[in-house]
């Protein structure tokens, strides 16, 4: 027993020593611990003074939702294709001739301006110089051998006349002497002498005749031997002027593919010239889409590398053929005016440059009032419509869908859908039918006017429009 107690002195002993030792510590834990439990038990207090609210039933209060009135608008179809621009005047320049580079102008570059019939390089012409000469010299000696014959042929016709007469002298003397020799008054050694004078006159002007008549085909062939030389000396001057390589049209250097001493090759290109004026897109369009384009239908060309340019033009020609690989067919946008208006910028001015890839949209040039709802109305292909403050949906059909702004119905959307069905002129479309709203749901309709929605518009762009505020008036 007085084992035991010493033990319990000697742990009363410690611990009077302990608290002693960390008397701070164990103030701040006893204050920590009282500012605790006094929260937890303000915190019990206020829950439990708290007013109870009563719950209300959500259909005796009406959602607000915003709606639009379906009213039918003059719209026009358009169709969506893809192209790259294109100059329609260009010229690949080629050497004609063979041989090697020896000036090109220094104001010959790439970017610069040319004009039609300006030399954009100078070739070694040595060569075609000699061969012209050659061609020359060669056409100057059939030229003589011509006159030569020619002066042959007036000295053998002068020839053949004395020929004649003196065949015609011969012959009367024969007739005479024959006529003597009739009457005794002659014997026949002066009949023989006669007749071989006659022979021998016929023999001379049988041979200037046989002569006059080989100058014809003596002629013809100098004249076709003339015209070939003659064909020589063209061709030859001709390939000396091509030493002088000039510029078939008006443009633009697109690029210099040569250098001074180098030696071209027959059909090298030398340069690319293109022409600014006129620029055409072959335009992809859905081949759905050949029965509703026409020429002059109105088209607007933007450029996919910076959507601010457009262009506006219009169809000018529509390739006969489909392609069966893609099942589209071309239109042609042919543009005389490079101005462009770009949707944010209006003093920002610039032309379509070739190569440049657009989207082009084709307008319809026919005009038709229908039902009309932005994109975002509509839900897994149904519309929320308000009847007697109470949601109803509806299943629409789409027909098809456009861009671009719509004043007509006093909304800031760009993106809308044509209907054939499931609304009806006058119906109320409520504009975002979300997850909370459902068939058979009693809400406040409020109809967005035109007047508050243009001050919080989007500034529209300047593009085709597709409808105007007044009806049937199409821009």
């Amino acid at each position: 027993m007085k084992k035991l107690w010493h033990w319990v002195v000697c742990l009363i002993r410690a611990v009077i020593a302990f608290v002693i030792r960390h008397s701070v510590t164990i103030t701040r834990v006893a204050v920590v611990a009282t500012i605790l439990i006094a929260a937890v038990v303000i915190f019990q207090i206020l829950i439990g003074s708290k007013p109870i609210v009563s719950s209300a039933d959500p259909n005796k209060l009406p959602q607000r939702v915003n709606v639009f009135t379906a009213t039918p608008v003059p719209v026009r179809r358009q169709w969506t294709g893809y192209g790259t621009a294109e100059a329609i005047d260009s010229a690949n320049v080629p050497a004609r001739v063979t041989a090697t580079v020896t000036c090109i102008p220094p104001e010959i570059l790439e970017g610069a301006t040319v004009t039609q019939g300006q030399t954009l390089v100078q070739l070694d012409a040595s060569d075609h110089t000699n061969q012209l000469q050659i061609a020359q010299q060669n056409l100057a000696g059939v030229q003589a051998r011509l006159a030569e014959l020619d002066t042959l042929e007036n000295w053998l016709t002068q020839r053949l006349d004395v020929e004649t007469r003196d065949l015609e002298l011969a012959r009367d003397e024969l007739a005479r002497i024959q006529d003597l020799f009739s009457k005794n008054a002659a014997n026949q050694k002066d009949v023989d002498a006669a007749d071989r004078v006659s022979l021998a006159a016929e023999r001379g002007r049988l041979l200037v005749e046989e002569t006059l008549a080989a100058i014809g085909p003596r002629r013809n062939q100098l004249l076709a031997e003339k015209a070939g030389l003659t064909s020589s000396v063209n061709i030859a001057q001709i390939n000396l002027d091509r030493c002088s390589i000039k510029s078939p049209i008006d443009g633009v250097i697109q690029y210099i593919d040569i250098e001074v001493g180098e030696n071209l090759a027959l059909g090298q290109r030398v340069a690319r010239v293109v022409n600014l004026d006129r620029i055409q897109t072959p335009l992809s369009l859905s081949a759905n889409a050949r029965s509703h384009v026409r020429i002059d239908d109105t088209v607007r060309l933007t450029s996919t590398a910076d959507p601010d340019l457009f262009w506006e033009a219009t169809v000018t020609r529509i390739a006969p053929e489909d392609d069966p690989a893609t099942r589209t067919f071309v239109a042609y946008v042919e543009l005389t005016d490079k101005q462009t208006t770009p949707h944010t910028q209006q003093n920002k001015h610039t032309s379509l440059a070739p190569g440049v890839f657009v989207n082009g949209v084709v307008m319809e040039s026919n005009t038709r009032n229908r039902i009309v709802v932005p994109r975002r109305s509509i839900r897994t292909q149904r519309v929320m419509l308000v009847h007697d403050n109470m949601i109803q949906s509806s299943k629409v059909s789409e027909d098809y869908a456009f861009e671009g702004p719509l004043p007509t119905l006093g909304l800031p959307d760009e993106q809308w859908a044509v209907l054939d069905n499931g609304v009806q002129q006058g119906d109320l479309v409520i504009l975002n039918p979300t997850r909370s709203l459902s068939d058979g749901q009693t809400v406040q309709p409020v109809r967005l006017h035109e007047d508050a929605m243009t001050d919080r518009a989007p500034a529209q762009h300047q593009s085709i429009q597709t409808v105007d505020s007044n009806p049937g008036d199409v821009k």
